[in-house]
């Protein structure tokens, strides 16, 4: 049987509640991360947790302090007796159940959902992706946050899935690369390693982190910048990055192969270096 962590207490996953008037479910008016446990160590805990509670200071409510949402996700990993095996687990924090009206109550008490399951790490398969139809905001004060409000991302995934591609790719409003609906983005041109700047509107995703780390120290070439689409297309290689994907090799863009359309030696390498990482212990 499932467990599910609500507000400190463990709950059969088909049966735990959550207030009909959280703003988080009414208005999503909150935050959520996405976490992977690697035999019971969570990959970046930390820089999960400092990214949720940037998002709620930008927000303006107080979540539960670190060291609880770190041990309540322990404990949820050790509920479900997957501290042996690969997991995944989703924190969800909502500035919790308020009035009617948009104004949030003036001492909010958050709500805290976390859920885990099993996860089976595996070689991320090749990634197709298409433009998204519609711009990304990079001037929303939500442009790099993780919120509840995934709209955006759920419908451009439903157009990737519509022409037959795997991600969509966001680009601005000033028409440079953003990132894909749930995923960072990077390419490879002339042997050195590319990706949008935080400053066009990414999520700055913990993963996509861990890959600038380890490209330093492979004393490889890095430039963050604001790039147009062209850019993309032209790349020798490419790949996207997130908590659950790992580093998954991009090898179509918009109908076109990105280089010979399969994976890089360059996404190879970083691969083996993630991997490297993981097995020597979990920053």
């Amino acid at each position: 049987m499932s467990l599910v962590y609500v507000n400190g207490q463990m709950q059969p996953a088909q049966s735990a509640q959550v207030s009909v008037h959280d703003r988080g479910f009414l208005l999503g008016d909150g935050l959520f991360e996405t976490l992977v446990a690697y035999r019971g160590r969570i990959l970046g805990l930390d820089q999960h947790l400092t990214r949720l509670q940037h998002g709620a200071n930008v927000l303006g409510f107080d979540p539960p302090p670190a060291a609880e949402l770190a041990a309540a996700a322990r404990h949820t990993l050790a509920a479900n007796g997957l501290q042996a095996q690969d997991a995944m687990l989703r924190l969800t924090v909502s500035r919790g159940a308020g009035p009617r009206g948009l104004l949030p109550p003036a001492q909010p008490t958050p709500t805290v959902v976390i859920t885990a399951a099993p996860w089976a790490v595996a070689a991320p398969a090749a990634q197709t992706a298409i433009s998204v139809p519609f711009r990304w905001d990079a001037a929303s004060p939500l442009a790099g946050l993780k919120t509840l409000n995934y709209l955006p991302q759920i419908l451009g995934r439903q157009a990737a899935q519509v022409a037959g591609a795997t991600e969509g790719i966001f680009l601005n409003h000033a028409g440079h690369l953003v990132e894909g609906c749930a995923s960072n983005l990077f390419w490879v041109s002339d042997g050195a390693l590319f990706t949008p700047a935080l400053a066009c509107g990414p999520l700055p995703g913990v993963t996509r982190a861990f890959v600038l780390a380890l490209a330093a120290g492979l004393q490889l070439p890095v430039v963050e910048g604001a790039f147009p689409r062209a850019q993309l297309l032209q790349a020798a290689e490419a790949f996207l990055t997130n908590s659950l994907i790992e580093l998954a090799p991009l090898t179509w863009y918009d109908g076109q192969p990105i280089g010979r359309g399969e994976p890089g030696p360059l996404t190879r390498r970083l691969q083996a270096a993630f991997r490297t990482m993981i097995t020597s212990g979990l920053p």
